[in-house]
């Protein structure tokens, strides 16, 4: 067994956990209601999710229902106050798993042949087969936790480039000017060595930008999406999309993903951009799974910085786990 055979099935674990979660969502979760100013840009983003799936329909594109998947799934999440105790509890199942991942792939105990980058394992994640959702989760959560230099180490251990980028954002609130500038150096000195800040790697994160900017796209997809896959109509020049913004664009368009933005603005802000970095490369961020732990870390994050310095945090948790 190898990397390429769990991508072809990462799919089927990653949607069982979503329905899971959503199972307890909805028995452990308390509901609030929805915000008066946020009705708008939900209606927005509901009929720019149908003028998205003209617009790809008159292109002749393979459109799908994304947008109005995703859309629904906000109202959802953002109208309800998630588990707080649970999310600790799906951290530390990954985390386990994780280590024995790595136990398993340096030991061959099972027999399976990772991606490797500089003899180092990129590991899939056993509930979700997919190394780059896996670096997302574990690098936000680690900083939510409150593990900031853990989650460093992590992000540059993995070698997804988005995540590092990310984490720079998350962390230069949380670490001292000196710490956070050498982390900074490190991370910069360790993607121009592996090629990422050079053109002359194809595949590079440099080179690919470069060159997606200079493609041909079709601009009234970019502003108003196309409910497409982008991957799907570039099949010959798979490093361009590789270019994450041209992806979110063509599937959900512009203004889709302003409202979006705009109704995270209760959110801490740092996290919400260090999200947007991951739309550099793969916006893992922006699936039904990856949309869950996009704002459940959020209100993880919300519910911790809100948090009373007295008795009733205890009285708040439970609030929040229903």
């Amino acid at each position: 067994m190898d990397h390429t055979w769990a991508q072809s099935i990462a799919k089927y674990p990653q949607y069982t956990l979503f329905f899971f979660l959503m199972v307890v969502f909805i028995y452990k979760s308390f509901r609030t209601r929805i915000r008066r100013s946020d009705v708008l840009p939900y209606i927005t983003m509901l009929m720019f999710s149908l003028v998205g799936y003209i617009n790809g329909l008159s292109h002749g594109y393979d459109v799908n229902l994304k947008p109005f998947v995703l859309t629904f799934l906000i109202i959802f999440l953002n109208s309800r106050k998630l588990p707080i105790k649970f999310f600790k509890k799906i951290i530390f199942v990954i985390t386990v798993l994780l280590i024995f991942e790595y136990l398993v792939a340096y030991t061959q105990i099972i027999p399976f042949q990772h991606l490797m980058r500089n003899e180092l394992i990129r590991p899939m994640g056993m509930l979700f087969l997919d190394m780059h959702f896996l670096s997302y989760v574990v690098v936000f959560s680690y900083v939510a936790l409150g593990y900031t230099k853990l989650s460093g180490f992590l992000a540059i251990f993995f070698g997804t480039f988005q995540s590092a980028l990310a984490w720079l954002v998350l962390a230069y609130s949380k670490l001292n000017k000196v710490l956070f500038l050498f982390a900074m150096i490190v991370i910069v000195t360790i993607l121009a060595f592996i090629g990422h800040l050079s053109l002359d790697l194809h595949e590079g994160m440099l080179s690919v930008i470069i060159r997606a900017l200079s493609t041909p796209v079709d601009y009234d997809c970019l502003a108003f999406g196309c409910s497409v896959n982008f991957q799907l109509i570039l099949k010959e020049s798979n490093e361009i999309t590789d270019f994450g913004i041209y992806r979110i664009l063509y599937q959900f368009g512009l203004i889709w993903i302003l409202c979006f933005l705009y109704i995270l603005r209760r959110y801490k802000t740092s996290f919400v951009l260090a999200n947007t970095m991951l739309w550099l490369h793969y916006p893992v961020n922006l699936g039904v799974l990856g949309i869950v732990f996009f704002v459940w870390i959020l209100q993880y994050i919300e519910y911790i910085e809100s948090r009373p310095l007295h008795k009733d945090n205890k009285a708040k948790l439970r609030y929040h786990d229903g």
